[in-house]
């Protein structure tokens, strides 16, 4: 119990602490209330004993609103669900709470206690036994000896520590078990791959500002096209001049003039260019936003998986310091019995720094890793995203499946297989539809500039007016045949006779720029081949990876087994004890890094063929292997 209360008040640092005080607790233990004495003038806290009642809600109404710390003794008056009547009170009330029990107490909702490993229950029914039998042979049960030795361990509910606002420190994170450390958060409650991929779609950023790009083209044409429609305008005018100058049939002094004109393009050949081209152009950035759309797919898709190895790798290296910590215990236990000496104890001290060290990096790397996929779902970085991989395995099994794997079991249906999918990316890459509508604009920028030589802009214009004032010197009209009304009507033609060789050289210009997109699109079609074929000769080479490692992985835990277990007795090194979880860790890494290596790879194949239809849909995964049974079929292959 003293060193219980220490070891609560270096955490807590709390003033005021309340012990639920059980007559059968006390009566056990006479001791208590010098223990508690001891206690309050050691760390300078006042210490309550609150009684306890016939029901968790008495009790917890018995304790003082002043209070903030409880120690819990063994309450075996309360079942499980008053002892978690109990817990939740403390709970509401943001009260930390400590337990003598053990873990036990943790799971129903208490925060932490010293003896939080599991509870050896083969060790105790063996010395019960042994102790019974020693009785029914004559011995004298007040000499027999009672005390079990147990670890001590640090444990805490982490669901319980972040209801009452508790955060450990990085160094009593290291020493404790931790309790429902990876809960769900509440927030963005766990993504699977399909969900993250479709959330991107919604709210990426960059996905945004490329819609707006395509806005913004659809705009332009909009104002191109303005150039072949009507042009209205209407004039006013006031104006006035000296009295010399002023005439009826010129100008009166004062003058005030309103006139509505109005033109119409008959034909301009850049105008019309400038229309078409703008039309392509809104077309060439409805493919850029396709192009957009795949690549956050695959960047989307990449992120995720990448936080799933995070996470894996920080699962393998905690799970490594809790064996190390073991291992340590060990050593410990045979240093004490004079199986080894203490340069054992010192080597697995020194281990264990390594190993947490190590878990400090992969917790970072997984810390960085959710940050980049929350960025790319435009999610609040503040907030706990969960990811979860249950999707993935299934997928593995689906493409390990025979259906599947028959399409390239042997070199010649994986010939097959490769040319159907570049011919499926080559058809869907939205990289050449932009080039062949890039191909598009240039041809009718080319054309444009061989008409300018001998083709007219023609226009109908026309204009109507009034003199709504005339006043002074030669206002008035009287006698010169002429009224305030004037309109007129006419058809212009124009064309550039010479303008220093710009038409020459503009039409060599768009020439060029044809030949120019006419082999960016013979590049782009080598890139697209090139970019299905090495995406697929690289899962040839991850997902064998997945089996390999799987295997390696079991065979190395088995040897840690083995050598733990002739370490434990004295006949395996210590060397080798380390050499073999080295290994076993590092297989078990090894693992996780194949089955999200392939997965990775697996999107960027995705991407090559530009369709992630058969990852997001049952029924476009069924269309796709219609279409590759048809291909098959086909050429000549057996699928």
């Amino acid at each position: 119990v003293g060193s219980d209360l220490e070891l609560f008040h270096s955490l807590i640092k709390f003033d005021r602490l309340a012990i639920l005080a059980d007559t059968l607790f006390l009566k056990a233990l006479p001791e208590l209330p010098s223990v508690t004495d001891d206690a309050r003038k050691r760390l300078g806290i006042d210490i309550s004993l609150v009684p306890l009642a016939e029901t968790a809600e008495e009790t917890l109404n018995a304790i003082s609103s002043d209070i903030d710390a409880v120690y819990v003794p063994p309450l075996p008056r309360y079942n499980r669900e008053s002892m978690t009547t109990l817990a939740q009170g403390f709970i509401d009330r943001g009260l930390p709470s400590f337990s003598l029990w053990g873990r036990d107490s943790l799971e129903l909702g208490l925060l932490m206690t010293g003896t939080g490993r599991n509870v050896d229950l083969r060790r105790i029914s063996r010395r019960v036994a042994l102790n019974l039998q020693a009785i029914l042979l004559g011995e004298d049960a007040g000499a027999l000896k009672v005390a079990l030795r147990q670890p001590e361990k640090l444990a805490i509910n982490m669901r319980t520590a972040r209801a009452i606002g508790y955060s450990p420190t990085w160094e009593t994170r290291e020493q404790a078990l931790l309790l429902f450390d990876d809960d769900e958060p509440e927030e963005h409650a766990k993504l699977t791959l399909v969900d993250a991929m479709q959330s991107a779609l919604r709210n990426n950023l960059a996905l945004e500002i490329e819609k707006v790009a395509r806005d913004i083209a659809y705009d332009d044409v909009d104002r191109a096209r303005a150039g072949l429609l009507p042009q209205i305008n209407l004039n006013s005018s006031l104006t006035g001049i000296d009295d010399d100058r002023a005439n009826p049939i010129g100008q009166p002094e004062r003058l005030g003039r309103a006139a509505i004109s109005g033109s119409q393009l008959l034909y301009s050949e850049d105008v019309r260019a400038n229309y078409d081209i703008s039309k392509l152009l809104s077309q060439v950035q409805d493919e850029a936003l396709a192009i957009a759309v795949l690549d956050t797919l695959l960047t989307t898709s990449s992120a995720y998986l990448q936080l799933l190895l995070a996470q894996a790798q920080q699962m393998v290296i905690a799970s490594n310091v809790g064996v190390t910590q073991r291992n340590l215990e060990l050593a410990e236990e045979r240093l004490r019995i004079g199986q080894v000496g203490r340069g054992d104890v010192l080597r697995w001290q020194s281990e264990l720094a390594i190993d947490r060290q190590t878990l400090y990096s992969t917790q970072a790397t997984r810390a960085q890793a959710a940050t980049e996929l929350k960025r790319i779902l435009n999610f609040d970085q503040q907030k706990d995203i969960a990811v979860n991989d249950s999707g993935i395995p299934a997928l593995i099994e689906l493409l390990g499946s025979k259906r599947f794997q028959r399409f390239f079991n042997n070199p010649k249906r994986l010939a097959t297989f490769r040319e159907f999918q570049v011919i499926q990316g080559l058809e869907n890459a939205p990289e050449l539809r932009q080039v062949d509508l890039q191909v598009a604009q240039a041809e009718r920028d080319f054309l444009a500039k061989k008409r300018a030589y001998y083709v007219p802009d023609v226009s109908l214009v026309g204009e109507a007016g009034t003199d709504y004032l005339r006043g002074g010197t030669g206002a008035s009209l009287s006698g010169t045949g002429l009224d305030r009304e004037q309109w007129s009507l006419g058809i212009q033609a124009a064309i550039p006779i010479f303008e220093g060789g710009l038409r020459r050289a503009e039409k060599l210009r768009a020439g060029r720029q044809v030949s120019q997109v006419e082999i960016s699109r013979l590049d782009i079609q080598q890139r697209v081949r090139a970019r299905v074929i090495s995406s697929l000769q690289k899962t040839g080479g991850t997902y064998p990876a997945i089996r390999l490692s799987a295997q390696a992985a079991a065979a190395a835990k088995d040897n840690l087994e083995l050598v733990t277990e002739a370490y434990s007795v004295g006949t395996r090194s210590i060397t080798a004890l380390i050499d073999a979880q080295d290994a076993a860790v590092q297989a078990e890494l090894a693992e996780a890094q194949a089955r999200y290596n392939f997965m990775l790879d697996y999107v960027a194949v995705l991407r090559a063929v530009s369709n992630f239809d058969i990852l997001l849909s049952a029924e476009a995964l069924e269309q796709w292997y219609s279409e590759v049974e048809a291909y098959f079929q086909r050429v000549g292959g057996s699928s």
